[in-house]
């Protein structure tokens, strides 16, 4: 999986995953590659939505994602939906469906 450890602190043990964190990177690497072209950001993007969709996709309670983490050392947020990972989430998704609907040029509606 392609699910970035919640790494705020290093002495977290058992690390946390973050979907929140890999949605807002997928979101991110998507943009750079619409950018200047690199098929290395768009097949890592890729591959972090992809792993989104089958393993976080909460399909009970809140929320689109689950196991999002927000602040463990306090115990904040820890293993829940957070409402910005579901924004970037959805932000990816519509661009990579939009693409599709497009041809060639992937690009956001504004």
């Amino acid at each position: 999986m392609v699910i970035a450890q919640q790494k705020y602190n290093f002495r977290i043990n058992p690390p946390v995953k973050d979907s929140s964190a890999a949605a807002i990177a997928c979101s991110g690497l998507l943009a750079l590659s619409r950018l200047n072209e690199r098929r290395e950001f768009k097949e890592v993007a890729l591959k972090i939505l992809d792993s989104l969709s089958v393993s976080y996709l909460n399909k009970k309670g809140d929320g689109i994602l689950k196991n999002g983490c927000f602040h463990k050392p306090k115990n904040m947020g820890v293993n829940e939906s957070l409402m910005w990972g579901d924004y970037y989430f959805v932000e990816a998704l519509t661009g990579v469906l939009e693409k599709e609907d497009k041809g060639n040029k992937f690009s956001r509606s504004k």
